[in-house]
């Protein structure tokens, strides 16, 4: 498990009342090329306030670009329920689940498949020095019971 990033004026309601309403997020790096922002809403006079926004920006080496996106709505004024409401270290946890979707998409590579997987097992298995008699077993069940079932 990650270890979970603390942040004075992100970590609770209170800090994140106190910061001032702006269209930029706040942002805190979780990991490196990785931040977490806290986007909070600037209210309108005669309507009540909205709570603020988890926001995910990763930076892709490769293509020397930023990729920024709304995760969920931040606890300020309901309690997290770990779905559509988050709070600071729950908010960590999406944007890393989030930053592994957004890297794997900017590849060109889709979710990780058993596919993948069985071809990342018999690379394995030849990195380790197995014989070809047991590469040859390990494509067989892939190709004759792993594959047409699971895909």
């Amino acid at each position: 498990m990650a270890r979970t990033v603390r942040d004075a004026s992100l970590q609770t309601r209170e800090a994140r009342g106190r910061l001032k309403a702006r269209g930029k997020p706040y942002y805190r790096a979780i990991e490196e090329g990785l931040h977490l922002g806290y986007r909070k809403p600037r209210g309108r006079r005669g309507s009540p306030a909205v709570a603020g926004k988890w926001v995910v920006r990763c930076y892709f080496e490769k293509d020397r670009t930023y990729a920024v996106e709304t995760i969920a709505a931040a606890d300020d004024f309901s309690d997290a329920d770990g779905i559509a409401i988050l709070n600071f270290r729950q908010a960590q946890d999406q944007a890393r689940e989030r930053s592994v979707q957004l890297a794997r998409e900017a590849a060109g590579k889709g979710p990780f498949t058993v596919a993948d997987a069985m071809d990342g097992y018999i690379a394995w298995l030849e990195s380790e020095g197995r014989s070809e008699a047991a590469l040859a077993d390990a494509r067989y069940r892939h190709k004759a019971f792993i594959g047409p079932k699971l895909g």
